[in-house]
């Protein structure tokens, strides 16, 4: 009988001399032992899947809020990577850089997704200045020019005075906005946006969002 070539055992790693090209163990002890351990790791990766499912149906409306918004606020932080803080005007190397809003999400939820009313913004103005308003509207001018920086001031706050989203609706926001970090960040080695184009990312977004217009 022509024996194969010496192979490692999957199971103990030592080198034996293959009956058949299907063997893959040196023994039946490790035969055993491997069934054993792939059965445990089977097991395993059912109960991942079944937990992630089970996780899922308990949470709540607000659940689905908290985990929507860091992605909402990645894309914006995105769009303006290449950008300086909405407020201070710096790039600073030494601070993190945040999705700031311009109207905070306590004083105007049913703005907090809305990427018109989120920017590059440096965690000193966002986190210690409490969003550097005044200086936050003049980045608006200075960057987006008047007309738009009213827009965002006075007409997007009556545009959505109030936003009632279901758990269905929420759920449904998360993968697409997944979707187009990940857009995105394909985009972002070679991609560096003028104000026009920010904005209207942020628009078209939106909409794809499927949560501020179709």
């Amino acid at each position: 009988m022509k024996l194969g070539k010496p192979k490692k055992c999957q199971e103990c790693k030592e080198e034996f001399t293959q009956s058949n090209s299907l063997t893959k163990v040196c023994s039946i002890k490790c035969a055993i032992s491997l069934a054993k351990k792939k059965s445990k790791e089977t097991r395993q990766r059912d109960w991942k899947k079944k937990k992630a499912i089970l996780k899922d149906q308990i949470k709540t409306r607000k659940d689905y809020m908290k985990e929507l918004q860091p992605s909402v606020n990645k894309i914006a932080r995105i769009i303006d990577k290449s950008c300086p803080c909405i407020s201070c005007g710096k790039t600073k190397k030494d601070v993190q850089y945040h999705g700031g809003h311009f109207y905070s999400t306590g004083a105007r939820p049913s703005l907090r997704f809305n990427l018109m009313n989120i920017f590059l913004q440096c965690s000193v103005c966002n986190n210690h200045l409490s969003a550097n308003l005044l200086n936050y509207e003049l980045g608006l001018i200075n960057t987006f020019g008047k007309e738009n920086s009213d827009y965002i001031k006075y007409d997007l706050p009556k545009e959505f005075e109030t936003l009632k989203l279901t758990e269905g609706e929420l759920k449904d926001a998360i993968p697409k906005a997944r979707a187009a970090i990940r857009m995105l960040e394909k985009d972002e080695p070679i991609m560096s946006y003028n104000s026009e184009q920010r904005l209207e990312l942020r628009r078209t977004i939106n909409k794809e969002l499927g949560i501020y217009g179709e």
